[in-house]
């Protein structure tokens, strides 16, 4: 029994080291691509912010948001998204998952919806006009749980949220109107706990 046992194990190990083995590594060390990215256009102008620079957004207990860049050494171009629940309301897990499936307004009076756009450091912030329907929404198609982390002191909860978007823009210095379209997006968000 004991050569019977020897003899498998010698043609197992000559088998293991004769074959040319063509298969990858389990680890090729190829780092996966960054999972994060906003897509739209602003006024005809196509834009892929899709740096690996993870950005909080300010914000109140009321609200939930973020930003995505487009360079991991500078903050510009980015473009952002802010959901508001009326002031004194502090937003849960719950709430922000139920959101899942559903088309926000940019002129919602229970939760607005608002998106924001830089295209470089001296252009001030483009906001979305509080307009009904099709021209100002976030539609949310997803939305998974990053991890906690703690923001100036404050105990927070990251999230992915995924889905498209789209509104007119408004430059508040210069009273200027220009459509933000065709956006797509999976970035990260965050809310206070």
């Amino acid at each position: 029994m004991k050569k019977l046992t020897n003899l498998l194990l010698l043609a197992v190990l000559m088998d293991s080291c004769s074959k040319d083995k063509t298969t990858a590594p389990a680890n090729n060390n190829t780092p996966a691509p960054f999972p994060y990215y906003f897509n739209f256009s602003f006024d005809g102008e196509k834009y892929n912010l899709n740096a690996d620079n993870e950005q909080y957004m300010y914000f109140s207990e009321n609200e939930v948001g973020g930003y995505q860049v487009g360079s991991v050494i500078d903050v510009y171009p980015s473009a952002g998204i802010r959901l508001t629940w009326p002031n004194g309301h502090k937003v849960t897990d719950a709430e922000l998952m139920a959101l899942v499936g559903k088309t926000i307004s940019c002129a919602d009076t229970n939760i607005n919806a608002e998106i924001s756009f830089s295209k470089s450091e001296p252009d001030v912030y483009w906001y979305s006009i509080h307009t009904a329907g099709a021209k100002g929404y976030v539609k949310i198609d997803k939305i998974t749980t990053v991890r906690k982390d703690t923001l100036l002191g404050a105990p927070v909860t990251i999230y992915a949220i995924s889905g498209n978007c789209a509104s007119t823009m408004y430059n508040y210095n210069s009273s200027d109107k220009k459509e933000f379209t065709g956006g797509e997006f999976n970035f990260r968000v965050t809310r206070r706990d």
